[in-house]
């Protein structure tokens, strides 16, 4: 069903006057540390206006509208839909607003292509660089008007990681943590704690870390001694060390070193982003088996050579792809992971190797 006269065009003032204009809310979230960090800010902001919000996680590992729990939000009868972090193709955020008759707000950082619309709020989409958008918290500083604080910072150390110190936004976050007194390595290493509730696979886990940061507030040494994201990042870090001293299956063109990795922990990602930092010179490529109910992936990362070429080339090839500049990802059934494998690396070597700005 779809709305007859969509909420949208009645939209005159701020996105945030929009949200606190509505009375009930789900929020879908990316379950890493800046999806979390995200939704614990908007939780913080909406919580004052008696809005009732329902936090949905998706299918852990998966990219699409089937990943999502359709059926909760339709008994939910949100009168608007946030997504935050979660790079949908604008076919599933289609189907995501027919579906449950409910206006769908948008904010990303993602490589995507998609409509220009009033609630859709993603700067990379619509053209500007990535390196001034290092995170979906980042996005939402901007758009809401937002001083920075803990959470911002989060979602930057978790998809940036030290490398944010290369962005060009760095010398603000630079006077921030000054004024702290506090050392960028301790947030990187909150974002590592957080997203280990994924990375074993706890849900619920990932939900409760809304409220966590919330009641940490902008107290970074009481978060890093967080007991449950502890527990999690040490059988992370266990199965982690099992793979970052691997060596590479194929060297290609000595520049692409590639990787085949089983797990059943979520740490595509993870051990995908510790190999491309051992390995910065190189393109580091990922096989990885989800030895369980999770997805295969074909992940690539590096540090030197733009990536943003190969998901254009990968989506017309029909993948489901997303990323940005540095990483890309494939999420494809296992049975034909060998063959994604192999059209990463062609892709990646159609590029030319182009060196990251």
């Amino acid at each position: 069903m779809t709305l007859a006269i969509p909420r949208e065009i009645r939209v005159t003032g701020s996105i945030y006057d929009y949200l606190v204009e509505s009375s009930k809310i789900s929020i879908i979230f990316h379950w890493d540390s800046d999806g979390i960090a995200s939704a614990s800010i908007l939780k913080e902001l909406l919580s004052r206006h008696n809005i009732l919000l329902d936090f949905i996680v998706p299918k852990i590992g998966y990219y699409d509208v089937s990943a999502i729990d359709v059926p909760r939000i339709k008994a939910f009868k949100p009168d608007l839909i946030v997504v935050l972090d979660y790079a949908l193709k604008a076919g599933d955020l289609e189907i995501l607003e027919q579906t449950t008759g409910a206006p769908v707000l948008l904010i990303d950082h993602h490589i995507n292509t998609l409509p220009a619309k009033p609630l859709y709020y993603n700067p990379v989409a619509a053209g500007h660089s990535q390196v001034m958008y290092p995170s979906t918290t980042w996005v939402i500083r901007e758009l809401l008007r937002l001083p920075l604080e803990l959470k911002i910072l989060l979602g930057i150390a978790g998809d940036r990681g030290v490398k944010a110190k290369e962005t060009p936004i760095w010398s603000r976050l630079k006077e921030y943590l000054d004024r702290r007194k506090w050392r960028w390595e301790k947030l990187v290493e909150l974002a590592e704690l957080v997203d280990s509730m994924y990375r074993i696979g706890d849900v619920e886990g990932v939900v409760r870390s809304i409220d966590k940061l919330l009641n940490y507030n902008n107290d970074l040494d009481s978060a890093l001694k967080d007991n449950e994201w502890a527990s999690a990042r040490r059988l992370v870090e266990e199965e982690l060390e099992k793979h970052v001293n691997m060596q590479p299956s194929e060297i290609i063109d000595n520049r692409i070193l590639v990787f085949r990795v089983e797990s059943a922990y979520y740490i595509a990602s993870a051990i995908t982003r510790r190999l491309a930092l051992k390995y910065q010179d190189k393109i580091v490529v990922v096989s990885f088996k989800h030895m369980g109910n999770g997805p295969c992936h074909v992940y690539a990362r590096s540090w030197r050579y733009d990536l943003m070429k190969i998901i254009t080339s990968l989506v017309l090839h029909g993948y489901n792809i997303g990323g940005k500049n540095e990483v890309a990802a494939i999420t494809i059934e296992c049975s034909r992971l060998e063959q994604a494998l192999e059209d990463m690396v062609d892709a990646i070597r159609g590029t030319g190797y182009k060196p990251l700005r």
